[in-house]
């Protein structure tokens, strides 16, 4: 089972507490453990804010959740988190973790996450998945980076750059 952190005393966010506890004999439900994966990640976003290029504790919990979830559904929990639409912050905070997990997921599944999350409202999302892809650098990115209609003109041009870069 994760080891669960709590959010800073007099912290304001607070989020909902698994309520199953895991046995031998029982799996914890889908929504406890996203829930214990969710509170692992929001400490550690709210203990050090993420920095681009600098390394985040969020990516080792990302690794030991792959590690004691295992790989399925530590993944299907990454996904309902990085399209979480509720706290897009946190949301496109995941997000830019996960691009920088090396091989993770399949090549589909790295795909379709950054398909759905191009599909955001949420700018800060749609940059992260940008973001992502370009990390990944899968090859199946290209279609799915092309077929994006950015209505932002900055992130339009980012995209249409790391385009550019795969394609070289």
């Amino acid at each position: 089972m994760l080891k669960q952190r709590r959010p800073p005393l007099g912290s304001a966010s607070v989020i909902a507490q698994p309520t199953t506890i895991a046995t031998a004999e029982a799996r914890i439900p889908q929504d406890a453990l996203r829930a214990s994966l969710v509170n692992r990640l929001w400490a550690e976003f709210e203990a050090e804010p993420l920095e681009d290029g600098i390394s985040h504790p969020a990516e080792d919990a990302i690794t030991e959740a792959l590690a004691e979830l295992g790989t399925p559904r530590a993944l299907e929990c990454f996904m309902d988190i990085s399209l979480d639409m509720g706290n897009p912050t946190f949301a496109a905070s995941v997000l830019r973790c996960l691009g920088i997990q090396v091989g993770l997921g399949t090549e589909e599944w790295r795909v379709g996450l950054v398909r759905a999350a191009l599909g955001a409202d949420d700018a800060e999302v749609r940059d992260a998945a940008a973001q992502a892809a370009e990390s990944w650098g899968d090859f199946g990115m290209i279609a799915v980076l092309e077929a994006h209609d950015e209505p932002l003109a900055w992130l339009k041009d980012y995209i249409d750059s790391v385009v550019d870069d795969m394609r070289a």
